[in-house]
């Protein structure tokens, strides 16, 4: 599929083969199939991704939640290197059933930095949400 962007990349996610999410980016008319430059581990449910600039260099990171197995999702900031590359690493984890996680971002303290807001559902009817700070520094705590 290709997508018609002009002024911006677009990042897609969707599960791959072999138990990845890849995040892609497309160059409009060029792009004639996305290519991961991004993977993440995941048992295959219970994923969602959010934009926004997560590390104040101007670029729009992407932050996707993963479900992991052991009733456990991971968080992952994926971080946009401004190169068509974007460097992984996991700023947290949640319980979770293994289905119905997603993601936000927002300044949800009032500190000026975007931070990761996850819901996750966890049985009996039930989802909780659970925030994850931006502690400024390239770290991120769930909030006490």
């Amino acid at each position: 599929m290709i997508i018609k962007e002009t002024l911006t990349s677009i990042v897609l996610v969707g599960v791959l083969a072999l138990g990845t999410i890849g995040c892609s980016k497309s160059e409009g008319e060029k792009a004639s199939a996305p290519k991961p430059v991004a993977s993440v581990p995941t048992w295959g449910t219970g994923t969602g991704v959010a934009t926004g600039d997560m590390n104040g260099d101007g670029r729009l990171d992407a932050v996707v939640v993963s479900y992991v197995g052991n009733l456990t999702a991971n968080v992952y900031l994926n971080e946009n290197l401004g190169n068509g590359q974007y460097k992984t690493r996991k700023i947290g984890s949640v319980p979770t059933w293994g289905t119905g996680a997603g993601v936000a971002t927002g300044d949800m303290n009032g500190d000026g930095r975007l931070d990761a807001v996850v819901v996750s559902y966890v049985g009996n009817l039930t989802a909780n949400v659970y925030e994850l700070l931006n502690n400024g520094d390239g770290t991120f705590s769930p909030r006490e």
